[in-house]
């Protein structure tokens, strides 16, 4: 009886024991298998706020649906899809600067092989002794190579380039000279950074100006969005000053700068508790294509003087310069020059300038090539400009070496001048007569006027979309111009972007077109354009 009276309190115990672990294992598997949460912990819905304000037109909703038809095989016409939305002259059919890319391979491939090439001589290898030259040159001054990192302002001997093409740009040494009573400043290499293209150094000075979301910064409407867009996302506020369209200049219809209009929107912007510390210009202008008067220069100077701002100078595309007699005039220059004669109230006049591999007629967007260069600016920011570069450790090497190769080209007696000088003078007048025959193009369709293009490498035409367009747009939910460039994407397969996009003045809309599809090509993009756009003019056909 014992025996059995113990046998059975054993099964009771066991009997609990695995009652209460079936229900442990019973909560784990409910709670675990069928509450728990599967969503992403990264949603749309908790991202950062201002990443989801900031926006970018150029490669927005129009070439998403662009890159739609093409991966869909719906543009089966002779030109396919034609992206003239951005400025990316090569990828139209522009072609490289022989001597650049020469050199730049030469610099990539082993040592060895470079000797043994140049061995060979020119007749074997098709390359003269200058590529060679050059390609020692820079590998002297890499010392590590391409694979290794630079300084994080880049390499001191391409600095120093850059900072040579400067001080000859501007004409320092004759400036300097000339006016032994001023204290006038040659560019030295700790005044550059070399950057991936234009965009990063525009980035990083906004970040230094940009410290708190009261700080503010004027921006040239129509403006370049990545300026919008880097304000947004650094919880700065947008302070824009209106372009005018339609000023009279030497008997010419431009878009030009109004000093009442810096004044108005500059004083609104204070009234409302912004700290406007910045003021940006481009020029020549982008999406515009207008070059500024020496006097809208000097206005833009004495503003940001008075006002205690510094001025950022977008100068990417400054050989981008088509008008008859026009010649690009730096904003250093001209600071150079109000220094001189009313010194030393702009001697310590605060500018940032850029410049890039990118336009001009290199083209080489790929290759993130640029600078930033600093005058006026205190040392210490400069010491806090090097410590946001350094977090990137150093711009990449080859586009390093082609801002070199760009502010050093082949000179006069060169082995390569002659040949650069070829290419250099046929692509900078080809795009010259595609800047004419896309203006005078543009202002022969219906809606349509469009300034000269006097600079850079895009047209800027003002639409005027008929009314019942406007409210089948509105129906829609997007804007006209939108509504507009979509249906130029459907029914003629060229990419384009709305004006919005770079903003513009209320009532108005325009478009922005590249003029980079090559001559062969541009006129049966024209006619494809003026098609569509008389359909959209003209007839109910539907987006």
């Amino acid at each position: 009886r014992r025996d059995k009276f113990a046998y059975a309190a054993r099964v009771l115990f066991y009997s609990h024991f695995l009652w209460r672990l079936i229900r442990i294992l019973l909560s784990f598997v409910l709670t675990h298998f069928f509450t728990m949460d599967l969503s992403h912990v990264l949603s749309y819905a908790n991202l950062s706020r201002l990443v989801k304000d900031t926006e970018y037109a150029v490669r927005g909703r129009i070439v998403e649906e662009a890159q739609k038809i093409v991966k869909a095989g719906k543009a089966k016409d002779p030109f396919e899809m034609i992206f003239c939305n951005i400025g990316n002259p090569q990828s139209l059919g522009q072609l490289p600067i022989t001597f650049f890319r020469s050199v730049l391979s030469m610099c990539m491939i082993p040592t060895p092989l470079r000797e043994k090439l140049k061995s060979l001589g020119e007749e074997a290898t098709g390359l003269p002794a200058d590529v060679f030259k050059r390609a020692e040159k820079y590998h002297e001054i890499m010392a590590h190579g391409f694979g290794a990192y630079s300084d994080s302002r880049g390499f001191a001997g391409i600095r120093e380039e850059v900072a040579a093409f400067i001080d000859e740009r501007d004409k320092m040494e004759k400036l300097i000279a000339d006016n032994p009573s001023v204290q006038l400043n040659r560019t030295t290499m700790d005044d550059v950074f070399l950057t991936d293209g234009a965009s990063p150094g525009i980035q990083k000075v906004l970040q230094l100006v940009i410290a708190d979301p009261s700080v503010g910064v004027m921006l040239p409407i129509p403006q370049y969005p990545l300026y919008s867009a880097t304000v947004t996302l650094l919880g700065g506020k947008i302070v824009p000053y209106y372009m005018a369209e339609d000023v009279e200049v030497e008997g010419e219809k431009r878009w030009s700068l109004r000093e009442e209009e810096l004044e108005k929107e500059y004083e609104k912007a204070v009234s409302e508790g912004t700290k406007v510390r910045a003021l940006v210009v481009i020029n020549p202008g982008n999406p515009t294509g207008q070059c500024l008067t020496e006097k809208d220069m000097r206005l833009i100077v004495d503003f940001c003087q008075k006002k205690r701002m510094v001025l950022l100078a977008d100068e990417v595309y400054q050989t981008n310069i088509y008008r008859k007699g026009a010649k690009f005039v730096s904003f250093r220059r001209i600071v150079e020059e109000m220094t001189i004669e009313d010194y030393p109230r702009f001697s310590n006049f605060e500018l940032f300038s850029f410049h890039s591999v990118s336009k001009g007629m290199l083209g080489e967007c790929g290759l993130r090539g640029g600078y930033c260069h600093v005058r006026g600016i205190a040392p210490e920011v400069i010491d806090e400009l090097y410590k946001l570069m350094s977090i990137g450790l150093c711009s990449n090497t080859v586009g390093q070496v082609c801002m070199g190769l760009m502010v050093n080209p082949p000179k006069p007696g060169d082995d390569s001048y002659e040949l650069y000088l070829k290419e250099y003078d046929d692509q900078f007048n080809s795009l010259a007569r595609r800047a004419k025959t896309l203006s005078a193009a543009l202002n022969k369709m219906e809606g349509i006027t469009c300034n000269d293009i006097e600079g850079a490498m895009y047209a800027f035409p003002r639409v005027s979309i008929p009314e019942w367009r406007q409210q089948e747009a509105k129906d829609l939910g997007m804007s006209p111009d939108l509504h507009y460039c979509l249906f130029i994407l459907r029914n003629a397969h060229i990419v384009i972007v709305n004006g919005s996009g770079f903003r513009q003045e209320e009532g108005t809309f325009h478009f922005r077109t590249t003029i980079l599809p090559s001559e062969k090509d541009i006129d049966r993009v024209i006619e494809r354009l003026g098609n569509a756009n008389r359909e959209y003019m003209t007839t109910h056909k539907q987006l």
